[in-house]
């Protein structure tokens, strides 16, 4: 995990690798990922996908620096001895910075994939090399907002409070093998129960603050912070910040 700062202009030439790939992004507009020649334009609370296998390059056309938080299985990659990167892009790429040129329309796998519980018959669920990882490329934050709202009178999890899981559309499995995740609405005055988890995970923080405690350490969770599980941490709108 780390964060990742970009300014207007900044390009990272089209390239290829077998890690697979995450960023959440948490500034409000600009930036731009292009994977398998399909542009996503970047969003807060957006998860951006890059399945291992996928050609894929950032850039930010916009007036302010974006800011996201880049997630990738590399660890695990590199303790298997499997890991490579690429940049000879065989497409056609445009202007000098080596950004792949855009073939597909603006959220494909959106128009595909977007629809729960449906899927398109006539369209190959691969893309790139890479096995078992989701052909849907973005999560829309705006989406995933709707959703949490939708479901705010509902019970919940005494652990989890109200939870989502991001799922892959053409299996229901994990979006990558390697790695899952999800999106938590904790509402006022919400506490969960103390639990036990051998996973490895880590929140980031979208809207709103709370408390996390871990152990005896209690920790303060405000946007654009993020901790210990993969997701988002929201809170209700008059406690925006």
């Amino acid at each position: 995990m780390r964060s990742r700062y970009t300014t207007r202009g900044d390009v990272a030439p089209v390239h290829i690798h077998t890690p697979n790939a995450s960023r959440t992004i948490l500034s409000d507009e600009g930036g731009y990922t292009t994977i398998d020649g399909e542009r996503c334009e970047a969003a807060r609370g957006d998860l951006i996908l890059t399945p291992n296998g996928t050609w894929h390059d950032h850039g930010n056309d916009g007036d302010e620096p974006v800011v996201w938080i880049d997630v990738l299985d590399f660890p695990l990659m590199e303790f298997l001895d499997c890991v490579w990167l690429d940049e000879a892009y065989p497409g056609e790429t445009d202007g000098n910075a080596r950004a792949q040129r855009v073939v597909r329309p603006p959220s494909y796998s959106r128009k595909l994939y977007a629809r729960g519980g449906l899927v398109p018959r006539f369209a190959p669920h691969r893309r790139g090399f890479g096995r078992d990882t989701t052909p849907m490329f973005r999560y829309r934050g705006a989406d995933i907002r709707e959703a949490l709202d939708g479901l705010r009178r509902e019970a919940g999890d005494p652990y989890d409070a109200l939870s989502l899981r991001f799922v892959n559309p053409a299996t229901g499995a994990s979006l990558f093998p390697t790695l899952d995740y999800g999106a938590t609405l904790l509402r006022p005055g919400e506490a969960t129960q103390f639990k036990r988890e051998t996973a490895s995970t880590l929140y980031v923080v979208i809207e709103g603050e709370g408390v996390r405690g871990s152990g005896r350490a209690a920790f303060r969770m405000a946007s654009e912070r993020y901790f210990c599980r993969a997701g988002f941490c929201l809170a209700p709108p008059q406690q925006r910040r």
